[in-house]
C-alpha cells in the first residue's frame, strides 16, 4: 500500500484502487461462437463474452480493496480468425461493458481493447 499511495495509484482517503494489485484468487470464463465465413474457407468470425476478476478472499492488506465489488468484470466483442499453416491468426476487438456508462469521460482505451495473437483460437 505504501508504494501505491506514494505513486498516486491508491488514494489515502478511500479504499478505491486505481490499479489492480493482485490477490489470492483469480477466476474467469469465456464463451465464444465461431462462425464460418461463406466463400472464405480459412476464415472464421467469432462473437465472444468474457468475464473475470482477481481478488482477495482472506487476509486483505490494510488500505487495499478486496476486489469483490464488482465480482465480475464483463466484456463482449467480435473477432476474426484465419487458419494458417503456422496456426490460427486471431484479431479481436473487445468492449468493457461496465465502462460504457463512463463514456466519454474515460479514455477510449478503458472501454475498447484490441488483441492480436498467433497460434490460439
Amino acid at each position: 500500500p505504501g508504494v501505491l499511495v506514494s505513486a498516486g495509484l491508491l488514494p489515502t482517503d478511500s479504499l478505491d484502487r486505481a490499479v489492480p494489485v493482485g490477490g489470492t484468487a483469480f477466476y474467469r470464463y469465456s464463451l465464444q461462437l465461431l462462425l464460418p465465413l461463406p466463400g472464405l474457407e480459412s476464415w472464421r468470425l467469432v462473437l465472444f463474452h468474457d468475464a473475470g476478476n482477481a481478488l482477495f478472499y482472506r487476509g486483505v492488506p490494510d488500505t487495499i480493496d478486496s476486489g469483490l465489488s464488482p465480482a465480475l468484470h464483463p466484456s463482449v466483442g467480435i473477432g476474426l480468425r484465419r487458419i494458417t499453416p503456422i496456426g490460427p491468426l486471431r484479431l479481436d476487438v473487445g468492449f468493457a461493458v461496465a465502462n460504457a456508462k463512463n463514456l466519454p469521460q474515460i479514455p477510449v482505451g478503458d472501454f475498447v481493447q484490441i488483441h492480436f495473437a498467433v497460434g490460439s483460437l
